[in-house]
């Protein structure tokens, strides 16, 4: 497993933190029968969600399941999905391998799966959210935070940790208990993202984002016109063929300032789709792209926002150059 966590972003005192891992995934647990193997669909956060991880009430988590002992992890179709406590926890749909549960009051409650391999069972505890934090769309910056400046009409993805009131970690998806003010300036997108809250501003100025029991977020949502440059950045400087990378793309104003929120708005294209390709990773952060590997050589990448352009190119090692 490798988890890419900073790189050095263009010659500010910002760093930039992706929030998740680079093609990891949560640890699978076998059902109480042993029949089957289950995990959370949780591979946007930075850390796996062990899956005795509690659902937040009122937010949703999808469950995969697989063959127990299945060489290579064999995905099950799933026939049937039933809570035996409804009032904690319901599965309102499934498909395939998929089981969606949501979260309806704290307790716990007994989910039943059938499937061809056999049927088994697994627990699910729900809580309630006492505190969600909220982090600023990949960027840290030393030694404190400047202005937070956001894009009109771009979509801002922000990091959530949720907690309940012992400080257990919650997981979950839906409508994050966060109020944004003014109400008209922006609105929260709906996704199956437990790491990130999307958010679309559509206002210039101001903006307050204030999670449940933690600390307000301020922003300032500045014209397309305000973005003087931007960069694009691959995190690995080299990768082999088949692997993936990730590269991202900021904005900044002509003070240096950090200009984020250019998810949808930027474009990312390969110079050389014979070597890599590229395309956008919502589930991976703010304007964050994976780009594949597909031969040995030079892969170069140009990002395109309004009429500003910016390049970045890494090298495409053999596959039995590079240790994966």
């Amino acid at each position: 497993m490798r988890i890419l966590v900073l790189a050095q972003v263009a010659s500010s005192m910002a760093l930039l933190a992706i929030s998740s891992p680079l093609g990891a995934c949560d640890a699978l647990e076998s059902g109480r029968l042993d029949n089957l193997e289950f995990r959370f669909d949780a591979d946007d956060r930075l850390i796996p969600a062990s899956f005795g991880t509690p659902l937040a009430t009122g937010l949703k988590i999808d469950v995969l399941a697989f063959e127990a002992g299945s060489s290579g992890k064999a995905p099950v179709t799933v026939s049937l999905a039933h809570s035996r406590n409804q009032g904690v926890a319901r599965v309102p749909e499934y498909a395939g391998n998929r089981v969606t549960l949501s979260g309806r009051a704290p307790g716990s409650a007994e989910i039943e799966i059938t499937a061809a391999a056999g049927n088994d069972y697994f627990d699910v505890t729900v809580a309630d959210i006492a505190k969600l934090t909220l982090s600023y769309p990949g960027v840290l910056l030393l030694p404190e935070s400047p202005p937070v400046r956001v894009v009109q009409g771009g979509v801002a993805r922000f990091g959530v940790d949720l907690k309940d009131d012992q400080g257990r970690g919650l997981i979950g998806y839906g409508a994050f208990p966060v109020t944004i003010t003014p109400a008209t300036a922006g609105a929260a997108r709906a996704s199956t993202d437990v790491a990130h809250l999307s958010v679309e501003f559509a206002e210039l100025g101001a903006v307050t984002l204030s999670p449940l029991g933690a600390d307000d977020l301020e922003v300032t949502v500045v014209p397309a016109t305000d973005v003087a440059s931007v960069t694009i950045e691959i995190i690995e400087t080299t990768t082999a063929v088949g692997g993936t990378a990730l590269a991202v793309v900021r904005g900044a104003t002509t003070d240096g300032d950090i200009v984020v929120g250019l998810s949808e708005l930027a474009t990312v294209t390969s110079e050389t789709p014979q070597v890599c390709t590229v395309k956008e990773a919502p589930k991976l952060g703010d304007a964050v792209f994976t780009v594949t590997a597909a031969a040995a050589g030079e892969c170069q990448l140009t990002a395109t926002f309004e009429a500003l352009t910016a390049t970045d190119s890494t090298t495409i090692t053999p596959r039995d150059e590079t240790t994966q």
